[in-house]
């Protein structure tokens, strides 16, 4: 290339650039003056923003999606949570209700008896004996706790038995219903005094000993006569439910059904 065709082309690149100058210097003062370059840049943001959208869905895809996870995996951490809650609330709920059934037993147990509470001695039913001849229950009060053989035993309605054993931390109940046990009772309506006598049968004690024209009549409720010493005066002992009497026998049969139950009873008090 000679020197004169530099020449040529520097004095070309210089005009452009001068050119170039003018213009820009003219557009922005066109721009200053009309605004006419915002309202471009509006319109050229306009058309390529749906591009600019699209370029930027995958990273919003990505983002949203471990955001969604991110959400999802603390919503079930929560719910896991609550889920243990609620077990752990059913578990409490469940012991006040067994608290508060335990505590109305109480209550019944005490109205049921006219004693002071010095008087009485609160056991639970550890060991039921499984010889069907044999009605007697393990109670966990000994002699520690000042229970001593002979004491009567109730529970919320009734005579239930009587210790005739006692360890340090434990005794044993012989039932009012045990085939060799007899109580003295009388008849609460009219005062006759008699013995009724365990069965064998948990339902029902037998009355032998009674004349037949004595005045005894179904629905008689029999309580302790307090002889004997045994047992204190009054306590209830059961309902008389059937009476038969023959013409050949002296005596009539009777029967009557324990008001202490004896089959269900979970709790009982030891009378001093």
């Amino acid at each position: 290339m000679t020197a004169a065709q530099q020449q040529r082309d520097q004095g070309a690149y210089t005009t452009r650039l001068l050119v170039l100058g003018i213009l820009a210097i003219f557009l922005m003062s066109v721009d200053h003056r009309g605004q006419y370059l915002q309202l471009l840049r509006k319109q050229a943001t306009h058309i390529t923003m749906p591009l600019y959208r699209a370029l930027d869905w995958p990273q919003r895809f990505i983002s949203d999606g471990f955001t969604h996870f991110s959400k999802q995996s603390e919503l079930a951490d929560r719910i896991r949570q609550l889920e243990a809650e609620q077990v752990r609330l059913q578990g409490e709920l469940l012991q006040l209700q067994a608290i508060s059934r335990e505590n109305q037993e109480l209550r019944k147990l005490l109205d049921g008896v006219q004693l002071t509470s010095s008087e009485l001695i609160l056991a639970d039913l550890v060991n039921v004996s499984m010889d069907p001849f044999s009605h007697r229950v393990v109670i966990n009060r000994g002699s520690t706790s000042g229970v001593d053989i002979g004491m009567a035993v109730v529970d919320q309605a009734g005579l239930f038995g009587q210790v005739t054993e006692s360890t340090i931390n434990g005794a044993t109940v012989t039932l009012i219903t045990d085939a060799n046990h007899a109580l003295p009772v009388r008849n609460l309506r009219n005062g006759v005094r008699t013995i009724a006598y365990g069965t064998g049968d948990l339902h029902t004690l037998a009355i032998t000993d009674l004349p037949r024209n004595t005045d005894l009549v179904e629905g008689d409720l029999l309580v302790t006569s307090g002889l004997g010493g045994r047992f204190p005066l009054g306590l209830p002992v059961a309902e008389v439910v059937a009476i038969e009497v023959q013409d050949a026998d002296r005596f009539a049969r009777v029967q009557a059904r324990p008001l202490a139950a004896m089959d269900q009873a979970r709790q009982v008090l030891v009378v001093r």
